[in-house]
């Protein structure tokens, strides 16, 4: 399968594996317009990722990222790699698809703590991984499979769903995203530990 080998520059070159170094820390996310995530349809089969405002009232809908961090670290000025999950659900971000237009999927994953421990660089759950690029106070997710796309939100829809975008200068998409840890005191009781 095409892009494969993309992420071989920043893994262990004996071995090609990733090692998760932290797990599951709670963010929240919106993009520099102030457009949310929020997870549309979990009542049907295909649920999407969506982007809109929300009013002080309708915050509570906000998507709570989870981001789970890889070792060894990637090399200087590609970022950070990561896996993006949705917090109160088995949901995780990926990239699939053709290299010329690869697509963002929710998907889910029954046993995350040992099934995305440790990422094969040669392996389909390549997929998930994605560079956390970080740019002043703001921050753009580029797939690691797909090089040049990163995870977007329409600029002018009042609601649209988060898709890949090829590059960051589409004057239509935003690719910048502005994240805050949420510390464990203000994280719901029944959250996962961190």
């Amino acid at each position: 399968m095409e892009g494969h080998g993309v992420l071989d520059s920043v893994s262990y070159r004996e071995s090609g594996q990733l090692i998760r170094g932290h797990y599951a820390v709670p963010h929240s996310i919106c993009d520099v317009y102030n457009k949310y995530w929020v997870l549309k349809g979990l009542d049907r089969y295909c649920p999407e990722l969506s982007a809109m405002m929300l009013q002080p009232l309708d915050i509570s809908q906000q998507v709570t990222l989870l981001i789970s961090t890889y070792i060894p670290r990637s090399n200087p000025g590609s970022g950070q790699l990561m896996v993006l999950g949705i917090m109160d659900t088995n949901y995780f971000l990926s990239c699939s698809g053709p290299p010329n237009s690869p697509v963002l999927n929710l998907e889910t994953v029954v046993n995350p703590a040992e099934s995305l421990n440790t990422i094969s660089t040669s392996s389909d759950a390549a997929r998930f991984l994605f560079y956390k690029r970080d740019s002043g106070i703001t921050s753009a997710f580029e797939s690691a499979r797909f090089p040049g796309w990163f995870i977007s939100n329409h600029r002018y829809n009042d609601i649209s769903t988060a898709s890949m975008c090829n590059g960051r200068k589409d004057p239509r998409r935003v690719t910048e995203f502005n994240l805050s840890r949420i510390r464990k005191s203000v994280m719901k009781p029944d959250a996962p530990p961190v």
